[in-house]
Formats: C-alpha cells, sequence, structure tokens
C-alpha cells in the first residue's frame, strides 16, 4: 500500500488528545476514521438544512393566508440586508 505522511502538532490545548493517541497502535487508522466521521457529519448538516428548506417552503406554499414568490432562490431567501441587520443585533 502507497503510504502518505503528514506531520501533526498538537498544541497545549489539545495536550489530552496527544496523550490518547500516542499510545495507540494504529494512530494513523483512528485520525483518518476521525476525520472522515467530521467531513460526512458535515455534508449531513448542509443536506438537512436543504430538506428543512424545503418542507418549511412546502408548508408555506400551501397555507392559505401565506403566499411565497417562487421567484425566490431557496439559497437567497435572507436579503443582504436582512442579514447585516441580523449580524448587528447578535
Amino acid at each position: 500500500m502507497d503510504k502518505r505522511k503528514i506531520s501533526i502538532s498538537f498544541s497545549k490545548e489539545y495536550e489530552d488528545l496527544y496523550e490518547h493517541i500516542k499510545y495507540m497502535n494504529n494512530r494513523s487508522n483512528f485520525i483518518c476514521q476521525a476525520i472522515k466521521e467530521k467531513l460526512y457529519k458535515d455534508t449531513s448538516n448542509n443536506d438537512l438544512q436543504e430538506l428543512i428548506e424545503t418542507a418549511l417552503i412546502k408548508v408555506l406554499s400551501t397555507s392559505p393566508n401565506i403566499n411565497i414568490d417562487s421567484n425566490i432562490s431557496k439559497r437567497n431567501i435572507i436579503s443582504e440586508q436582512d442579514k447585516e441587520l441580523i449580524n448587528n443585533i447578535f
């Protein structure tokens, strides 16, 4: 198997993690699996967000008292002005 190597440094903040993995037999495999799980978790969060947005649009569009502008892009529902206002509040 062709191996690729990198070096990892642990700051004092992560000393407990360093102490945990330094005695493991297969540190490389453990780190690769942890990274892979993190990447898949981030991807599933994006999928979940899209699912929620679609469900909300569906529910809101079937509500008789709410009008949805069908020209609004799902990704740009919040205007830049609204984003700025939200950022200033928090």
